[in-house]
């Protein structure tokens, strides 16, 4: 309002208050899409909508969608498998000769009880068929 030409009475103050304006709508309409740029991008956006049309209503689309769908999650399982492969690849094997060379106190009692349970049953099966 300093340099408008009803407050200021300086001679060129109609022609600074006309830069400032200027500067201004300059700062202003940077933020602010211009017609031009809109339209543009709207034309841009509808023919990218008319070629999806299109292609998706294609009879090979929906199968190609599903390949390349299918194919899209085998690949993230394989790179989830190489990033975790030590998860998947422990050696199991390993660990069973493991456990049956060092059984725990709770192992131990089981395999008792488990070998009581045979010696159990190969008497009963004695006493029902007698050897000939």
């Amino acid at each position: 309002m300093r340099y408008h030409p009803d407050v200021s009475t300086a001679p060129d103050a109609a022609e600074k208050f006309e830069q400032v304006r200027k500067a201004a709508d300059q700062i202003l309409n940077r933020s602010r899409a211009t017609p031009q740029s809109v339209s543009a991008a709207a034309a841009e956006a509808s023919a990218m909508s008319r070629r999806w049309e299109r292609m998706s209503r294609h009879p090979s689309f929906a199968m190609w969608f599903s390949a390349a769908c299918l194919l899209g999650g085998c690949l993230i399982f394989a790179g989830a498998l190489h990033v975790h492969q030590d998860l998947y690849t422990y050696n199991i094997h390993k660990e069973m000769e493991e456990r049956r060379k060092n059984p725990t106190a709770a192992q131990r009692r089981i395999l008792d009880l488990l070998v009581e349970k045979r010696v159990e049953v190969a008497a009963e099966k004695r006493d029902q068929h007698p050897p000939r």
